[in-house]
């Protein structure tokens, strides 16, 4: 079956589409409101993963274990607001490569953040903390990285049109089974917590340090839920033209391979790039602490600090193993 797909494509002599010709659009006014709305998004993820990234790398508050995949995740959103502006201006096939690998980094790192979650709190309740550490996570990271890379984009470079496949194919898949899982996960998370969420916050008698693991937990699980709709629409129009290509009536039908509502699609994939930074800024107490203090300090011409006044040794204790919270 997937010879068969791969011929049909073949047969359709397809190239990368340039959508400023590809005439989707009924009339030039909403060519126009869509190209306004879509470099705007750009611009909106560019600038607002530029200060998460400048955050976390400046505010030591910010510097956490947690923090690299988050790290990690700003990047791609980063590099989408620069890289699907120019696979639409400049029509070339590696630059759609690039937002392609892209795109299977983001999930990946989403799935990696819910695994993390998943290991320190379900799994390894106990003497867990070997695992998880910054150096795994970082390690975890740049694999994210290097196989997509390894395997996608010389096939884009040179067999297009397996690429095509693969992007249409793989790419919705990649992204049901990751959804799925990483509902089976958090769903094993709120479970665990709502069975022990009296006995912790006593056990522990550090009722603020639990609601801040609470806050983050909720934070992530919003940034799953934003990512599900932003790329849900783009996945099943994309399955969608497969079909079509497969199963289409005529040989017409068969060669469609992109719609208007494939590039809405991939407009909300921006939108969730964009939106991200918003959630950190409003779900995560650090975050938002520090953006602060990184903003304020950018205006005075300061150097950033973490805090003017001195932790004590507990409150440092406290303040530095908020990440290794456990249940048991």
């Amino acid at each position: 079956m997937e010879m068969d797909v791969i011929n049909i494509i073949t047969n359709c002599s397809l190239d990368p589409v340039d959508l400023m010709d590809s005439g989707l659009f009924a009339t030039s006014t909403g060519f126009i409101l869509f190209t306004i709305y879509f470099f705007l998004i750009c611009i909106c993820s560019i600038v607002e993963n530029t200060i998460i990234l400048m955050a976390i790398i400046r505010i030591k508050r910010l510097h956490k274990r947690r923090n690299i995949l988050i790290f990690n995740l700003a990047v791609t959103d980063l590099m989408a607001g620069v890289i699907y502006p120019s696979s639409v201006i400049f029509n070339q096939t590696y630059m759609e490569s690039i937002g392609f690998i892209i795109g299977f980094v983001s999930v990946f790192t989403i799935l990696a953040i819910a695994i993390e979650r998943f290991v320190k709190i379900v799994v390894f309740t106990n003497h867990s903390s070997h695992i998880g550490t910054k150096r795994q996570l970082l390690g975890a990271s740049i694999i994210a990285w290097v196989i997509p890379s390894i395997t996608l984009f010389p096939i884009s470079v040179y067999n297009y049109t397996l690429h095509l496949v693969i992007f249409l194919t793989l790419g919705p898949l990649c992204i049901f089974v990751v959804m799925t899982a990483i509902s089976v996960l958090y769903l094993a998370i709120y479970v665990k917590i709502r069975s022990h969420d009296k006995r912790m916050s006593s056990n522990l008698n550090l009722p603020e340090k639990y609601k801040f693991t609470k806050l983050v937990l909720q934070a992530y699980v919003v940034i799953v839920v934003v990512y599900a709709i932003c790329w849900l629409p783009w996945g099943i129009e994309s399955l969608r033209i497969m079909y079509t290509m497969y199963f289409g009536f005529d040989e017409e039908n068969r060669c469609i391979v992109s719609t208007l509502a494939f590039y809405i699609g991939v407009a909300m994939v921006l939108l969730n790039s964009a939106v991200n930074p918003i959630i950190y800024f409003l779900r995560l107490p650090d975050f938002r602490k520090g953006i602060t203090e990184l903003i304020g300090c950018c205006f005075k011409k300061a150097p950033v600090v973490e805090n003017c006044s001195p932790l004590n040794t507990t409150g440092r204790h406290i303040t530095n193993s908020i990440d290794d919270i456990e249940l048991t």
